[in-house]
């Protein structure tokens, strides 16, 4: 059935108008602690920054960015989250501190066929079935914050462009 969704939603996409950037004011969907120290305890103007880093990518990209925190609708919270997911073209998601809430959203990010933009301090911060995943770092020596603007706008249009192109799971 999974397949079906798939091919119902690229021609949802193909449908919609697209902008100047060859596709449709398309939407994000961010899984985030709320506050540093649900973040692991990071430093609260790190933790900012970071929060501040994917605002900036997605305005760039032209991505209307949702959070959990914007849902105000009564209803079950956990479906309502699931929703936003589902109709999101791209996830991001950051890891750091190893959030309960964060894992728990980027499984169901996965079985709804997404392939999440990971961002985290550092490679300690993915339990071992992420390792695999490719994460956006800002802490580690070759990563530095300062950059992550701009590798994170890449990677939401990349990621964009290639479920609008392919919208079929692997």
């Amino acid at each position: 059935m999974v397949g079906n969704d798939y091919a119902d939603r690229a021609a949802t996409w193909r449908a919609r108008s697209r902008n100047d950037n060859g596709w449709a004011m398309s939407t994000a969907f961010l899984i985030t602690p709320f506050t540093a120290a649900s973040a692991g305890d990071e430093n609260e103007e790190v933790f900012n920054e970071v929060q501040q880093a994917i605002v900036e990518a997605a305005r760039l990209t032209k991505v209307d960015l949702k959070l959990a925190s914007d849902i105000f609708q009564g209803g079950i919270v956990v479906q309502q989250i699931r929703q936003a997911i589902e109709e999101a073209d791209v996830v991001v998601a950051v890891c750091t501190g190893r959030n309960a809430n964060v894992f728990y959203e980027l499984g169901l990010a996965e079985v709804l066929g997404h392939k999440p933009i990971l961002v985290a301090a550092t490679k300690d911060d993915l339990p071992f079935d992420m390792a695999h995943w490719r994460c956006h770092m800002y802490a580690a020596p070759d990563h530095d914050i300062g950059t992550l603007v701009d590798r994170l706008r890449r990677a939401m249009e990349e990621t964009i462009r290639a479920r609008f192109d392919d919208p079929q799971p692997d």
